[in-house]
């Protein structure tokens, strides 16, 4: 089996049908057990991603906030993955900062991923990713220098019980999981500088 982040052949057994890789610590659902983008789709439409609501609004302050040190009015940005609801755009409208919204599956806009921007975030999407070395590559790549990636996912248990019992890892559509580490591992890849990491956001810096 070959790891679907650092594409090595370091993935070793974890739980159930989880494996960990051993070169850069991701965890991620086998293969084979993975949904089909309808089935995701379905799942999707579910959430209860209401961009009224005070609590979802709240959630996404954990990563808007800490953002806003780092970028300014005058730049445009993209909510990569925004879901049926987009409400990082609606929050940051608020602070007179632009953001367009895409999806995949509700708004796939094709030509807002061939521009280039100030900012990107990607609030719970990267432990979605079925191809995660290819989409972050993407997203990194419409970055402009200097620009900044404010990801918001929930970083796995230290130890493998606490795995074993983690409610994160029960949504279905979740297929990898990251740590540190493993964010470690992408920013030395990507050349990026970690501005702000903590165990459910990473804002990281394109340094050129």
């Amino acid at each position: 089996m070959i790891c679907r982040l650092c594409e090595s052949d370091s993935l070793q057994s974890y739980f159930n049908e989880y494996s960990k890789c051993s070169r850069c610590h991701m965890i991620q659902q086998d293969q084979a057990t993975l949904l089909t983008f309808e089935e995701e789709k379905s799942r999707y439409s579910q959430h209860n991603n209401d961009s009224q609501d005070l609590g979802y609004i709240n959630f996404l302050k954990n990563l808007t906030d800490p953002l806003l040190n780092y970028i300014k009015p005058s730049d445009i940005g993209l909510d990569f993955g925004c879901g049926p609801g987009p409400t990082i755009s609606k929050i940051l409208a608020k602070e007179n900062v632009e953001c367009f919204d895409y999806d995949p599956a509700f708004f796939p806009h094709q030509s807002l991923l061939e521009t280039k921007y100030d900012f990107i975030t990607s609030s719970e999407v990267f432990e979605h990713l079925h191809r995660p070395k290819e989409v972050i590559e993407s997203i990194w790549a419409m970055i402009k220098p200097g620009g900044i990636l404010g990801i918001m996912t929930v970083f796995y248990p230290q130890k493998q019980e606490d795995f074993a019992k983690w409610w994160y890892k029960n949504d279905p559509t979740h297929v990898c999981f990251y740590n540190e580490e493993v964010f470690e591992y992408i920013c030395r890849e990507l050349g990026a500088e970690i501005l702000e990491m903590n165990r459910k956001i990473v804002i990281i810096r394109r340094v050129s």
